[in-house]
């Protein structure tokens, strides 16, 4: 009651902390409790003590008063605390939504301060008595000894607190508002109570907040308080009204949904409604709590959880949130003077200042949510929900909430699980079936059947008409008048529905009016008569069925309730001026119960109960306006607690009852009883699940965005732009963080168009700061960024931009132009003259580009003395150096601290934005090329994995700016490349790891696909330059190195291909054993990359080298120095191989590692032997065989198998291709398609494939042992030369052939000379000369192109025959003069070469390995001569033939007559001479038994007997005249040329007969050798031919004298023998006869 301040303060600090005691002992369950400090300076509204006043009387007061009267009250000591007693937890700031910094703590002496148990107890206990006024004296009973008893002291305790809570709260409602106001004491003392009741509640413990009693307190009386206080004219009770329901929001919540989802509208969002001054003050009030409210994230994430997601409650999150943005986009209205107290300029000031308000409560919001999710990130991953803040609830509790959730909403079990808690999943299925739900219910307010079909379609309603009934009577925001419309439609369904609905309500004991009111209260009746006749039907059936003995029938009821609700009507409508009397409602009810009267006490009631209380026929206007709070919400309150909601908000807003006469008793008893109803049913869920604002962030996000930007665009003023950023920064962070992507993008797209970047001109400070805060987003989530890397790089990139031309120094434009730019300079120009302001111009249009487009018709059109939009110069300086360069830098600096993903989207977007740089020709710039490099410095010491995947992106653009048109640019890139790869290089690299290698490659794409020779050689020059610095180091990369060399080596600049040679060189000479160190695969690389030196065409001399070199890297991997071979195994080498090869230690198979070593330089070589140049060929030639020579006897059997296979056979691809195309049967015109390639061919066989058949066969020869098994192979071979249709290739192949047998021959078993000899065999068969080829007819389509390929000789010309008249009857000719007939004698006289050639050869090899050569090879050679003798002797008599090659021959391809002469005469003597030699060894005295057997098995003296028959009959046939007769006698053959080159012509018969006289001698002498019984055994058969030898005048002298020789020898013996004989039986003169006869036959030889 003192009017002094000091007092008041003191007498208020004094009563404070007795009660905080009294609570203090609750919470610890003891009476010695130390009096901790509580929070009340803010609550209590003392000003803040200024630390230098000290001597102020209010510093007094809080300082030394307020610390030390307690400790007088109480005394000096507190003792410990004993038994089981606790200590009780210190409470300020404990879940407190005020800050810090607003609390002062008072204190009962800090610690040291003492309560007596019976002062204290006895001081309470008279507080409470008193303020309980006539309550219970039971605290009067607690004396001061000791309570010993547990229990019993816990219930003492807790019955104080409880008494002392109950009379504060009684205390803040003793007086109506209209006498308070006019009583100082009465407010003071209200107001009192209330801020005891504040700091009560601040400083309470969990068993305050816990315990049943204290909650049903809070919901019985402080609720009541709430109820009265809030709506009261008192600034303070407003005030402290609306700070005590944030106490129970921060503190209780868990406990209180239902009083939340109750209080919060309307103490919270009601004064959002009416702004008008009077209201300023409130909304004031309200917006400093909601502030407070807006920093804790956890009361913000439960309220959106709690009511936002729950089916059965309002959308307060999303109320709150709409409020607060239409709160600061208010626009401050105009008004031209004050009105009342208020002045414009102070209204102006009042509205401004809530707008900010409004917006530092949403920027607070978004950032507590941030927070939150921060600190919850790494947190539980479920939710609690409890009834207290540690505790929680079960899934049993979960489900049963969701039941009752779905039941509030008419669903069915599916619609339960919906409606219940659970996961984040969950949370946001209830969060969809709400939305889902709500549109349902929006849906049938518009057109009722839809929207039942909707909610049938989605699942959220059962089929039944009573599941229909039931969510007619309990869904929330259903309109009344649009129930009553589908209730009253004709349709069966909806009949039956209607009568669901009402069997559904119990009229049993109920007035009639009564029933009605209960009736029309869950709708309106409908307009149309038909529907209120179907409706009131059906209520009278139900109201007499639950009421039998109401009235007589149904009809009573009916007829009853239509005069009812006329008289409604009548009495409560303002237009109708005659009321209607009682008497009158009695006479129009007569005679309706069944012709009687109803009794004139129940109409009379009924009349006044109608008349003094109106049935509500249709929702009043009022409902509608004070809907505000809830404006027809689908998710708002249930059917009986709108009512009661627009009655609470009536005490508020004006509605209803005057304000001053205050709430009635039934108001505040329903609803009380309304909150104890919804309070059993409610179950609160603390949300500890991150992902809970992914739900939430999908509500605010529009508004959200819509409000700052447009606060954005208004203020200008530095701290309100900052706090609109913080909005920004707080989403956009959010959004990324959670994997809204679309919400990131959104926030953050906003940011970067604030900065003005892309108008430059235009820019001011708070772009400068929208940028900072672009950064900042940046650097915070820059783990969740992903693709927007691009716009905030962009961003860097342009604000560099800016800073680079604000400095002054030359752009990148200027240092980078192409050369055509600068016409053709490339100096660097003054800075000044005239030159360097054309560069500035210039360079000011090039930068103007990058900051967007600018308006239409460019500069030509924009205003002298206005900046262009996109110019930068126009930047004003103190915005540009707001930003230090360190703050970008700063961005780039901390990439390494990203996450594996992050880094390589940061990567991806660098390398977009740096090549948007270079994208315009006019003002190309490297900033972000730059940072590349940087970028990639500081994130090469990651993981290999993913750095790999960041140099996946680095390398690809590092490809595409080495290949860029502007030479300046490539030449800078690929510099930075050097840079990064020199120091990658420093890193050590393990063995089979290929990351230097994919660093690398991009100087090999580039080298590959670059255009400009200054690009390549700087590659060249780079690389060369790593390898000198980094050999050591280099492991992998030798791969992408060898590659840049091997391109290099194929460039068409000759300076390209030294200078990468002259690396390989000095690579080979001086480094060769770094090359294979670790990476064994580089070797084959190494080797690719010398024979590509050896294929350039522009140097022989670095051809040479490098064979040169190959023949080095041959020896080395002989050695053992490159690879993992096997060792050769002990004893398996022969030691006359150890002494040629000394250093052979190593053995190679055919396994992939050999294989891989040894191939690509043995095959490299084998395809250089086709080089057109000759010194290269004859080059590679040697050095490849001189390695097999050397290093052969290294190589297993398997390994020479592969060599064979993929070496040395593909040099003679084309032979073997031939010679298979003619096997399988294609004709001469198919495959003789060039004969000038063929001829190519041939000379090239010709001149390098001697030689290189030669060694091959040496080759073979000399590692028989390993390669005998390819022998097959071999003589494959060289039977494709020995068909081919050229002589000199042929010769090359018999030579060949002839080689191998007679080297290989002692060698060869048994088994490979019957392979030799059967592939021999084969060979004479097919190039044997077919006559079929030039006899046979020659059809025009066969005869080839040429129009004079198809010839006809007429009969009997110059090249006929006398003999030959005949002809003139036979069809067409063909010519052999040219075309298909000249390639077919071409063919001919090449197939008899050969066979001359073979013949050749078997005599060679019998002469030289007679001794070597088993009996079947020796019979096998006897055959082949015998089938190629007994062939040309069948062709050469064939007179038909000769005479046909007379005709069509012409004279420049004449062939001898007869065609195969030679070879019959060369092969016979062969023939002869073999069966001689075999036939002599056998015959000679002592003979070895091989000779003897041999000469038995080859059957050699009856094949001598036969070709020596065989020969003499050819011989003789010159004796012969019809031989001679039908023989072209008149044609000269041509035998030879003059060095002139005129033929050189013979007789035929004289050059026939003439070519067997040798033979014909040697036939003559051999058979003078016979053995007797041989002789005379084919005496018989040789006698006549010897007879007719005597005749051949042809025959020369020396043929002559044999035959005489003969004749004496052998002959005469056994004439002489046969004569005697004779004589002994003719008689003297027969025998003288006879002996004169042989006599002149001896003289005539």
């Amino acid at each position: 009651m003192s009017r002094s301040e000091v007092n008041q303060q003191t007498a208020k600090a004094t009563l404070t902390q007795m009660l905080n005691v009294v609570f203090q002992r609750m919470e610890a369950d003891s009476v010695y409790v130390e009096v901790k400090p509580i929070m009340v300076t803010d609550v209590l509204g003392l000003p803040r003590i200024n630390p230098q006043d000290t001597g102020s009387l209010t510093a007094v007061v809080q300082v030394g008063l307020l610390r030390r009267a307690p400790e007088t009250f109480y005394g000096s000591r507190v003792p410990a605390a004993r038994g089981n007693t606790k200590t009780a937890a210190p409470h300020m700031g404990e879940e407190s939504s005020a800050t810090p910094a607003a609390a002062e703590a008072i204190s009962g002496g800090g610690g040291s301060s003492t309560a007596t148990p019976s002062t204290a107890a006895a001081g309470v206990a008279a507080a409470s008595s008193r303020a309980s006024a006539g309550g219970s004296d039971a605290g009067g009973s607690v004396t001061s000894q000791f309570i010993a008893d547990a229990a019993s002291r816990t219930a003492v305790l807790q019955r104080d607190a409880f008494l002392v809570f109950r009379a504060l709260c009684k205390l803040s409602i003793r007086t109506n508002d209209s006498a308070t106001s006019n009583d100082p004491t009465a407010v003071r003392g209200k107001v009192l109570a209330l801020e005891l009741v504040k700091v009560l509640l601040e400083n309470s413990g969990p068993v305050f907040r816990r315990t049943d009693k204290f909650l049903a307190a809070i919901r019985q009386y402080l609720c009541l308080s709430l109820i009265k206080n809030s709506a009261s004219p008192l600034p303070a009770a407003q005030s402290l009204s609306a700070s005590i329901f944030m106490s129970l929001l921060a503190r209780f919540r868990a406990s209180l949904k239902a009083e939340v989802g109750v209080f919060f509208p309307m103490i919270m969002l009601k004064p959002f409604e009416g702004t008008t001054p009077e209201n300023y003050s409130r909304l004031a009030v309200v917006l400093r709590c909601l502030k407070e409210l807006c920093h804790d994230g956890q009361l913000l994430l439960d309220l959106f959880v709690n009511f936002d997601c729950d089916l059965d409650s309002s959308n307060l999150f999303e109320r709150l949130v709409n409020s607060l943005v239409r709160q600061a986009q208010q626009p401050v209205q105009v008004r031209g003077g004050g009105r009342g107290v208020y002045s414009s300029s102070a209204l102006a000031t009042a509205e401004q200042g809530l707008r900010q308000e409004a917006l530092l409560c949403l920027v607070n919001a978004m950032e507590a949510i941030w927070t939150w999710y921060r600190r919850n990130i790494s947190g539980n991953t479920g939710f609690a929900a409890a009834a207290d803040d540690d505790g929680g609830i079960d899934d049993a509790d979960l489900a049963a909430a969701a039941a009752a959730a779905a039941a509030a909403a008419g669903g069915t079990g599916a619609d339960a699980s919906m409606a219940g808690g659970g996961g984040p999943e969950d949370l946001v299925a209830k969060r969809a079936y709400k939305l889902k739900f709500q549109q349902g219910i929006a849906l049938f307010n518009k057109k009722p059947k839809k929207g039942v079909e909707f909610l049938h379609r989605e699942g959220m309603l059962g089929a039944f008409p009573e599941d229909v009934a039931s969510f007619l009577t309990r869904a929330e925001g259903l309109d009344k008048t649009t129930i009553g419309d589908y209730l009253g439609e004709r349709d069966e369904y909806c009949l039956k529905v209607m009568h669901a609905y009402v069997d559904a309500m119990d009229f049993t004991n109920m007035e009639f009016d009564a029933a009605i009111r209960a009736f029309l209260q869950g709708f309106r009746l409908p307009g149309e008569a038909q529907k209120i006749d179907r409706l009131m039907e059906k209520f009278a059936e139900r109201f007499v069925k639950c009421n039998p003995v109401s009235f007589k029938s149904a009809d009573v009821a009916y007829v009853l309730a239509y005069s009812v609700i006329m008289l409604n009507t009548d009495a409560h409508n303002p237009q109708v001026k005659n009321k209607m009397s009682k008497a009158a409602f009695l006479k129009n009810n007569r005679g309706i119960n069944d012709g009687a009267d109803l009794p004139e006490d129940f109409m009379s009631a009924l009349y006044d109960r109608i008349v003094n209380q109106e049935i509500k026929m249709k929702d009043d206007g009022g409902a509608a306006g004070a809907g505000a709070a809830a404006p027809q919400e689908a998710g708002g309150l249930a059917a009986p607690a709108r009512a009661l909601f627009n009655t609470l908000l009536g005490l508020m807003g004006g509605r209803g009852q005057a304000v001053s006469s205050g709430p009635s008793d039934a108001a505040i008893r329903a609803t009380l009883d309304y909150l104890h109803q919804r309070a059993a049913s409610a179950t609160t869920v603390t949300v500890t699940e991150p992902d809970a604002v992914r739900p939430l962030m999908e509500v605010i996000w529009a508004p959200l965005l819509g409000a700052l930007s447009t606060l954005y665009d208004e203020y200008g003023d530095p701290k309100l732009v900052t706090v609109c950023l913080s909005g920004f920064v707080a989403a956009a962070c959010l959004s990324a963080q959670t994997g809204m992507t679309h919400l990131r993008d959104v926030f953050l797209n906003a940011l970067c168009n604030f900065t003005h970047l892309h108008s430059p001109a235009t820019m001011r400070y708070k772009n400068a700061l929208a940028f900072k805060y672009v950064l900042r987003v940046a650097e915070t989530v820059g783990d969740h960024l992903q693709e927007r890397w691009v716009d905030v790089l962009r961003c860097i990139s342009r604000w560099e931009l800016l800073q680079q031309i604000a400095s002054g120094m030359p752009t990148d434009a200027a240092l980078f132009r192409p050369p055509e730019d600068n016409r053709g300079s490339i100096k660097v120009r003054s800075v000044q003259g005239a030159g360097w302001a054309k560069s500035v111009n210039r360079d000011r249009r090039a930068n103007w580009a990058m900051f967007g487009p600018s308006s239409r018709g460019g500069a030509h059109h924009h205003h002298p003395h206005h900046p262009h939009p996109g110019d930068p110069s126009a930047v004003p300086a103190e915005v540009i150096n707001s930003v230090d360069s360190g703050d970008l830098n700063r961005v780039f600096l901390t990439s390494g601290q990203l996450n594996s993903e992050a880094i390589v989207e940061f990567v991806k977007a660098l390398t977009a934005v740096s090549a948007d740089e270079l994208r315009d020709p006019r003002a190309p710039r490297v900033f972000s090329l730059t940072k590349i490099v940087e970028v990639a410095h500081f994130n090469m010491t990651r993981i290999r994995l993913v750095w790999s995947r960041i140099w996946a992106v680095l390398s690809e653009y590092f490809i595409a700016v080495g290949c860029h048109a502007n030479l300046s640019l490539a030449m800078y890139a690929v510099d930075a490349l050097r840079q990064l790869a020199m120091k990658f290089l420093e890193r050590d690299e393990l063995a089979n790891y290929t990351f230097q290698n994919d660093f690398l490659r991009p100087f090999v794409v580039v080298m590959r696909q670059s255009q400009a020779v200054e690009i390549r050689e700087l590659i060249i020059r780079c690389l060369s330059q790593m390898i000198l610095a980094r050999v050591t180091n280099v492991k992998s990369g030798w791969k992408s190195m060898f590659m840049v060399f091997t391109t290099a080596a194929n460039d068409r600049d000759p300076m390209i291909v030294r200078l990468a040679f002259d690396t390989i060189e000095k690579i080979v000479r001086e480094h060769f054993t770094h090359i294979t160190e670790t990476e064994t695969t580089t070797f084959t690389d190494c080797v690719n990359c010398l024979i590509a030196f050896t294929n350039n065409p522009h140097s022989l001399d670095v051809a040479l080298n490098s064979i040169a070199f190959l023949r080095f890297c041959a020896m080395k991997l002989a050695e053992g120095a490159i690879g993992d071979v096997n060792m050769l195994p002990e004893g398996t080498l022969p030691p006359q191989a150890l002494q040629h090869h000394p250093l052979r230690v190593l053995r190679f198979i055919d396994r992939d590692e050999h294989v891989y070593f040894w191939f690509p330089l043995l095959a490299g070589l084998s395809e250089l032997t086709f080089d057109p140049r000759q010194e290269i060929r004859h080059s590679a030639l040697e050095v490849l065989f001189d390695i097999l020579r050397f290093h052969g006897g290294s190589f297993a059997q398997s390994f020479w198998v592969r060599i064979f296979d993929s070496v040395l056979l593909p040099i003679f691809d084309h032979v073997r291709a031939e010679v298979s195309s003619s096997s399988r049967g294609v004709t001469d015109t198919t495959t003789f398609t060039s004969e000038k390639r063929r001829q190519q061919e041939d000379h090239w066989l010709y001149e390098t494939c001697t030689r290189c058949l030669q060694h091959l066969v040496d080759l073979f020869v000399q590692f028989y042992d390993e390669a005998f098994t390819l022998l097959s192979r071999l003589l494959d071979l060289l039977r494709g030369f020995m068909v081919r249709s050229h002589q000199s290739l042929a010769a090359v192949g018999v030579a060949a052939f002839v080689r191998l047998a007679v080297n290989a021959g002692p060698i060869m078993n048994e088994t490979c000379w019957d392979e030799v000899i059967a592939a021999l065999l084969a060979l004479l068969e097919e190039t044997s000369p077919d006559n079929a080829v030039i006899s046979s007819e020659i059809t025009p389509a066969s005869a080839g192109n040429s129009p004079s390929s198809h010839v006809v000789l007429p009969a009997g010309g110059s090249g006929s025959s006398g003999g030959g008249a005949g002809g003139g009857g036979r069809g067409p000719l063909f010519t052999l003069r040219e075309g298909v007939g000249a390639r077919r004698l071409a063919k001919f006289r090449c197939q008899a070469a050969t066979q001359l050639l073979l013949v050749q050869g078997c005599s060679e090899v019998y002469a030289k390995a007679s001794q070597s050569l088993p009996p079947g090879a020796v019979r096998g050679l006897l055959d082949a001569l015998d089938l190629m003798h007994r062939h040309a002797h069948a062709t050469d008599m064939d007179l038909d033939l000769r005479r046909r090659l007379a005709d069509r021959v012409a004279e420049d391809k004449a062939v001898a007559d007869p065609p195969l002469l030679r070879l019959e005469v060369e092969a016979a003597a062969a023939y002869l001479s073999v069966n001689l030699a075999i036939t002599a060894n056998a015959g000679q005295p002592g003979a070895s038994p091989d000779a003897v057997a041999l000469a038995r098995l080859t059957n050699s003296q009856e094949r001598l007997v036969r070709l020596c028959l065989t020969t003499l009959a050819r011989y003789t046939l010159g004796n012969h005249p019809q031989h001679v007769a039908v023989m072209p006698q008149p044609r000269y053959i041509v035998v030879g040329r003059t060095s002139s080159g005129a033929p050189v012509l013979m007789a035929p018969p004289a050059v026939e007969f003439a070519s067997f006289s040798p033979l014909a001698l040697s036939s003559l002498v051999a058979l003078g050798e016979l053995e007797e019984a041989t002789f005379r055994r084919y005496l018989g058969e040789l006698f006549p031919l010897l007879t007719q030898l005597i005749r051949a005048d042809y025959a020369p002298p020396d043929v002559h004298r044999a035959l005489s020789t003969l004749f004496a020898r052998r002959v005469q013996p056994m004439v002489l023998a046969a004569t005697t004989g004779l004589a002994a039986g003719l008689g003297a003169s027969g025998a003288a006869a006879a002996a004169g006869s042989f006599g002149g036959l001896g003289g005539r030889a």
